[in-house]
């Protein structure tokens, strides 16, 4: 952030400081300072603070480059690519999974495949995030390979990473997405040990009928 005035490397501490209290809070609260200056600064500038900051050394100013770099509504596609590059080198868990929700909100299908290389992840906290990742990359129609890694992740001993997937199967089952191994994964997710899982999957094939 060299390159930035004092007044702008000020703006950008306070909204490091307030995404330390969101996450404190539980996602409960919300940046205010962020939200202003996505409104309110040209897209030329949050693109060159967003990249400075998603090559930091420090995993809070990579996430807050992520988040800045999801919301430009130009150069989708190059910001894919530069999020997908950190996502390929990226060593912190917690930046990981913020890194896939940037790539689920933008929605370029050219990401997709190094997202599914994060189904086997080590982290339950890393594969959660990458059945909304697959959908949001998928784009109107989700491959076989998406289709896969979901119904993977479907059976995954972690409870939440789990009804990730299956909240995602069902998406995809209710727009009208026909797919026997779909249905059976809901089915037997329907009897599955969470009550998360079983009533993501029963709403989902209630919906369908």
């Amino acid at each position: 952030m060299d390159e930035l005035n004092e007044i702008d490397k000020k703006l950008i501490q306070q909204v490091l400081k307030e995404q330390d209290q969101e996450a404190e809070s539980g996602f409960t609260a919300t940046s205010t300072t962020l939200a202003g200056l996505i409104t309110s600064r040209p897209e030329s500038w949050l693109r060159a603070v967003g990249v400075s900051l998603l090559r930091s050394k420090m995993p809070s100013e990579r996430i807050l480059g992520s988040r800045m770099l999801r919301e430009l509504k130009s150069e989708r596609d190059s910001n894919a690519s530069l999020i997908a590059e950190q996502l390929r080198v990226e060593d912190q868990n917690s930046v990981t999974v913020w890194l896939l929700y940037a790539l689920a909100f933008l929605h370029v299908q050219s990401t997709l495949p190094i997202v599914l290389e994060f189904a086997n992840h080590e982290s339950p906290e890393v594969r959660e995030a990458v059945p909304d990742a697959i959908s949001g990359c998928s784009g109107e129609s989700l491959p076989p390979s998406g289709r896969d890694a979901l119904l993977l992740l479907a059976v995954d001993a972690n409870d939440q990473v789990r009804f990730s997937a299956v909240f995602e199967l069902g998406r995809w089952w209710t727009s009208g997405l026909v797919d026997p191994q779909i249905h059976k994964a809901l089915i037997q997710a329907k009897v599955d040990s969470h009550k998360l899982v079983r009533d993501a999957a029963a709403d989902a094939l209630r919906q369908a009928l």
